[in-house]
């Protein structure tokens, strides 16, 4: 426990003032800051607070599967039309995502996060009284864009109120969360259900919320000072997307995030009918494989946690994305070539997905701090396109048996993932800094920080003065280096 206290509580400050030593650069900043020296830690409540923002999301998701077939019996429509739910939500989150996102980079983290939660609030209470499946459909899509605020905002806070190293040990804590929840969802929902209804199952959805609200009103800070805000209305919104759209490593990382979150969603959205029709497993025995793939997925984020600031970030991202190719291609092989062996394939799934423990929390982490000056902007795109993503390879996956559309589309998104990784990421004439982004200058009190983009408050504006050459010494000296 006080290991994983360090690690989280040992924030980098932020650059709320602008630094006048040459190269001095912008460093993060805590709820109040103000002064570059204003360091405050990532204290517990905080953490807990957006862990439950995250984990809300995935639970709204599939926490009602189960459900469906009683839901069309009862509300007098087909199983398709019940899906809609799922995907009108999945809509609203991804619009939800592009629309808040920058919007929370001029007004500040907390209004967006606030207005977002309770917004939220009141389309979960919609859902579990809506009479007919039309207005259920609809107020799901509205649930969708309104919990998007959660999430779109706990991911700039994070970037606000941590420096690199720490931001990629909290992406990759917010990574394990996002494995356990849907696993923990389908099975509170599936006792519910049992025991009191489908309606229950929205009202235990309409519960979660409320306490994620109360989180977010009592315990979320405001991360942004007016300092750092973008004023200028529409046109410095688009500015600021334009910034962010235009960084060439930033689009580099989030597509290797983003198509890593596809290969789990290929995954998850075919893996039900691959376990038990394909593979000829029941349904006890699915739970049972998802669990444990869930698990890998999570021990190799809490690995990826305590490896940070060991190792450089983009070390270890590069360890994931290669492992994820290997993996996903010994799957593709033993399901098309094989004929999908029942053992083999219930191995090669944990060691396959355990390399996105590496992936999605490092290559988010290494995306969002190289535009902190608009992180709201940045995690916006981010979210928009894995949502966007996972709707699209959802489809994809079906294609064929199953089996070999699953397969096909796992290895296509993880070697898509690594080319974006090798390729789009490259930093020429850069010197890489333990996280992967731009060389770390010296600020302020002898502090170390990411520099800032050209154009945010921090940024010299100029190059640094080269430094001058010691004088040559003559052959016939010979000089001695300290210890």
């Amino acid at each position: 426990m006080n290991r994983i206290r360090g690690i989280v509580g040992s924030s980098a400050v932020a650059a709320g003032s602008t630094a006048r030593a040459a190269g001095s650069a912008a460093t993060t900043a805590g709820p109040t800051a103000g002064a570059a020296g204003d360091a405050r830690p990532l204290r517990w409540p905080l953490l807990a607070a957006l862990a439950l923002i995250n984990a809300v999301n995935p639970l709204s998701i599939d926490v009602f599967l189960a459900a469906f077939p009683t839901m069309a019996r009862e509300l007098h429509t087909t199983p398709a039309t019940v899906q809609l739910t799922l995907t009108t939500y999945l809509i609203g989150m991804a619009c939800g995502q592009f629309v808040i996102g920058p919007v929370s980079d001029s007004l500040g983290r907390r209004r967006p996060l606030v207005i977002g939660t309770l917004g939220c609030l009141a389309a979960s209470v919609a859902c579990a009284l809506a009479p007919t499946i039309g207005l259920l459909v609809a107020a799901r899509c509205v649930q969708g864009f309104a919990a998007a605020a959660g999430v779109v905002t706990a991911r700039a806070v994070i970037a606000d109120l941590t420096g690199d190293e720490q931001t990629a040990r909290v992406m990759n804590l917010m990574m394990i969360i996002m494995a356990v929840a849907p696993i923990v969802g389908p099975v509170l929902g599936g006792v519910v259900f049992t025991a009191l209804g489908w309606r229950a199952v929205l009202w235990s959805v309409a519960l979660a919320v409320a306490v994620m609200a109360a989180g977010a009103l009592l315990v979320v800070p405001e991360s942004l000072p007016p300092s750092r805000r973008h004023g200028g209305g529409l046109v410095q919104l688009v500015s600021g997307m334009r910034a962010v759209v235009t960084d060439r490593v930033y689009l580099g990382y989030m597509l290797t995030a983003v198509l890593g979150f596809g290969t789990l969603f290929a995954y998850i959205s075919s893996s039900s009918f691959v376990v038990q029709e394909v593979l000829g497993l029941g349904p006890r025995a699915f739970t049972l494989v998802f669990g444990a793939n869930a698990l890998a997925t999570t021990l190799v984020s809490a690995m990826s946690m305590r490896l940070v600031g060991r190792v450089r970030t983009r070390r270890l991202l590069g360890v994931g994305v290669t492992w994820s190719v290997l993996g996903c291609l010994v799957l593709t092989l033993l399901v098309l070539v094989a004929g999908a062996p029942v053992v083999p394939v219930l191995v090669a799934f944990p060691l396959t997905l355990a390399a996105l423990g590496l992936v999605m929390g490092n290559a988010t982490a290494l995306a969002i701090s190289r535009v902190r000056a608009n992180a709201g902007s940045g995690s916006a795109v981010l979210g928009t396109l894995q949502f966007t993503v996972a709707g699209a390879v959802s489809s994809a996956a079906g294609l064929g048996d199953g089996a070999s559309g699953m397969a096909v589309v796992m290895l296509s998104c993880a070697c898509l993932s690594a080319l974006s990784f090798a390729v789009v990421t490259r930093e020429r004439g850069l010197r890489q800094t333990a996280t992967g982004g731009r060389s770390p200058v010296r600020g302020p009190a002898g502090r170390t920080g990411s520099p800032a983009p050209a154009g945010t408050p921090g940024h010299p504006g100029r190059p640094r003065p080269a430094r001058s050459r010691p004088p040559r010494r003559s052959p016939g000296r010979r000089t001695t280096t300290p210890l």
